[in-house]
């Protein structure tokens, strides 16, 4: 799942989750648009549908792509630990991968049980240019207060250059015990997308 107010959805959401899917062989991803995001100002969000609209839009010819709505209809805020756990029980906890920039999620610690999350649920993070791996473990390393294991691997469609300005992969996961997090990043390029890939 891919959550976010996509305010609105670009071009850059788009290749992030294209990119993450094939690195991780990704079956589906399910954009959530965020009703109420409890840490962004909402004074300049676009109405709710609005966004929906435009995300369903950008999904369509794209068999693997889905919005969701399932944060329009519950009330209150829109927390990602909700969302996860609605996921899991109709997909399993294991099958689950969350979507997120490594801007979003150097401020995960102070999302609703942050904790939670990352011992529970796998992540995929999308860096941005120059944005660094240890950065990410650094970020679980202050929450779970464990040494994680970070790992690059190759570039998330076969026969391109390790090198080159697209997306790599990796995993990252805790030593003891064995709940894993798996993360995909490196510099997405989003040429005349611009914004945070929220």
């Amino acid at each position: 799942m891919f959550g976010g107010a996509f305010n609105p959805i670009h071009l850059g959401h788009l290749r992030a989750a294209e990119e993450i899917a094939e690195a991780l062989e990704l079956e589906r991803v399910h954009f959530v648009v965020s009703a109420a995001p409890p840490h962004k100002d909402t004074r300049g969000l676009i109405a709710p549908e609005d966004r929906l609209a435009m995300v369903t839009l950008a999904c369509a010819g794209n068999p693997r792509f889905a919005p969701s709505r399932v944060e329009l209809e519950r009330r209150g805020p829109s927390y990602t630990i909700d969302t996860l756990r609605h996921f899991a029980a109709s997909h399993g906890r294991s099958n689950i991968f969350f979507i997120t920039g490594q801007d979003a999620f150097e401020e995960i610690g102070v999302w609703k049980e942050a904790r939670a999350m990352v011992m529970e649920y796998n992540f995929a993070v999308a860096a941005r240019p120059g944005g660094q791996w240890e950065r990410v473990a650094e970020t679980l390393r202050a929450i779970t207060g464990r040494a994680v294991a970070a790992e690059e691997r190759g570039g998330g469609r076969r026969g391109r250059d390790a090198g080159d300005a697209h997306h790599r992969a990796g995993h990252f996961q805790h030593r003891h015990p064995p709940p894993s997090a798996r993360g995909a990043l490196d510099p997405l390029p989003c040429a005349g997308a611009g914004g945070a890939l929220s």
